[in-house]
């Protein structure tokens, strides 16, 4: 009897075309534990590639040392006398390996000779380094800062009326 209702049971599912579904549905079932296992390596590896990235970023990057000692460098290393800023660029650039997005680096460098106070123009383009100015320079002290609502004097004079013609 219980054979003849499991031949009956797999009759009627192959009638109705559940056989197929059921074929299908284990082979998805196949398929989906194929991908889980495939996932399951790639997290692995993702976790690897994340410690490592991690690792190499917290150790951070090379660090550089500010313009302005760059340049004390290559001046000292020329004798301190003077030295043109079209030399001391050229050194940065090539010598040093200095990388900018500036688009007048010669005006970057002339303008951290001048805010410096350890070096001394000599003539145009052209400085040199102060003697026993080892030291960093004092703070540039500004002028007093007009508040928001001090206007010129030339600005409170009336203005002069046309004459009506």
């Amino acid at each position: 009897m219980a054979s003849l209702m499991s031949r009956l049971k797999k009759d009627l599912q192959e009638a109705t075309g559940m056989d197929r579904f059921a074929r299908r549905i284990a082979k998805l079932e196949k398929e989906v534990e194929r991908l889980d296992r495939a996932l399951l390596d790639l997290d692995k590896e993702l976790g690897a590639v994340s410690r490592k990235t991690a690792s190499l970023t917290s150790k951070g990057g090379a660090k550089r040392k500010p313009l302005i000692e760059q340049i004390e460098e290559i001046v000292k290393e020329h004798g301190g006398g003077p030295m043109k800023v079209t030399d001391i660029k050229n050194i940065l650039l090539k010598d040093k390996n200095v990388k900018t997005r500036a688009k007048n680096f010669y005006a970057v460098i002339t303008v951290s000779l001048n805010n410096s106070g350890k070096f001394q123009k000599t003539a145009p383009g052209e400085y040199k380094l102060i003697a026993g100015a080892d030291k960093a320079a004092p703070a540039r002290k500004t002028g007093a800062k007009k508040g928001p609502g001090r206007k010129k004097a030339a600005a409170k004079a009336p203005a002069k009326k046309k004459a009506a013609t």
